[in-house]
């Protein structure tokens, strides 16, 4: 009984076997989507493809065996990349219309699954295909606010940019920019300098798709001129400081002639102009304190300050006198003197 009921086993066998090979391999037809996106050829990119308002998932059907859509459905569940020279896809300058079911036939992966593809939507896609080129632009330095004598002198001259051809009939942008911050020169002197400056693309290419930037800094080497000078305030008005108690002791009369002198200052230019604007007054203040009074001084050498909104603030960073401040003459005459009397 053993022996008769071995080979029963083993036909029952094969022939699951054989079902579940023929269900594997019997042809089905499903619905299914895939996500496509068009890169580019090469890297750094030789070719720029672009997919014009193409977003959604594609529908395709497929027909093969179960095991075949199995296979293919698996693929497809990663997105599917297309680059120029692909079957389908131009690789040619412009505007192309793409059968995405011709592509995907010829997609060598889905290809190789065994499906057949039997439509899909949309048809088609508009790919746009731009070739990539480099070019040297000529770089130009914006020292705004910082003032040079002589010549300005870029190293290197010009610099390179990968950006699609297109894109560069259509720019004006025929030039960078080496922006160079004021702020950051020491203009306390006069002299060369030379500084690494980051360049910076024009406004129309920076952030445009394919644009890349190969030279990304240069040195700018040119001479800070000098700024400081001197120049004289005419009319300083003079005024006396005394403490509280002395001002209720004594009265001081400054020379007639004394009561506005002139002052040399000098400095850089930029910060001169700040006397006198925003209502700063230049002020010559003649500080006497009560023991010089008592003493019978009757001149001394005056100080200066800035007067803003009547609150009294040293010069400016980088202001000095040109020369000795002059010295005022003046007579002064005890107060409870003269009530005693």
């Amino acid at each position: 009984m053993r022996k008769q009921a071995l080979p029963v086993a083993m036909i029952t066998v094969l022939t699951l076997v054989v079902w579940l090979f023929a269900e594997a391999e019997s042809l089905t037809q499903v619905q299914t989507t895939a996500r496509i996106r068009f890169a580019n050829l090469g890297e750094p990119a030789e070719l720029l493809a672009r997919a014009e308002n193409f977003d959604d998932p594609v529908s395709i059907t497929l027909r093969g065996s179960r095991g075949a859509i199995a296979r293919a459905r698996a693929l497809l569940d990663s997105t599917v990349v297309l680059r120029p020279g692909d079957t389908g896809v131009p690789d040619v300058d412009g505007l192309h219309v793409v059968s995405i079911r011709q592509a995907l036939e010829a997609y060598d992966p889905l290809v190789r699954t065994g499906v057949v593809i039997e439509s899909v939507r949309p048809r088609t896609v508009d790919v746009s295909v731009d070739e990539v080129i480099e070019v040297d632009l000529p770089i130009l330095a914006d020292l705004t606010g910082i003032i040079t004598q002589g010549d300005v002198v870029i190293t290197p001259p010009r610099a390179r940019v990968r950006l699609p051809k297109r894109l560069m009939t259509q720019t004006d942008a025929k030039s960078l920019t080496a922006t160079i911050d004021p702020t950051t020169i020491d203009d306390s002197s006069a002299g060369p300098r030379t500084v690494t400056v980051d360049l910076k693309l024009a406004d129309t290419l920076e952030g445009a798709d394919g644009v890349e930037l190969v030279t990304e800094r240069c040195t700018v080497a040119f001479t800070l001129r000098s700024t400081i000078e001197p120049r004289t305030f005419s009319a300083v008005p003079v005024q006396v400081l005394l403490t509280p108690q002395s001002a209720r002791s004594w009265e001081i009369e400054i020379n007639d002639q004394q009561q506005l002198i002139p002052v040399t200052l000098r400095g850089p230019s930029e910060r001169l102009d700040q006397i006198g604007a925003s209502g700063a007054r230049l002020i010559a203040v003649l500080a006497l304190s009560d023991i010089e009074l008592s003493r019978g001084l009757t001149e001394k050498p005056v100080r200066l300050v800035l007067l803003r909104d009547d609150v009294p603030t040293s010069l400016p960073e980088g202001i000095t006198t040109a020369e000795d401040l002059p010295t005022v003459r003046f007579t002064s005459r005890r107060i409870e003197e003269e009530v005693q009397e």
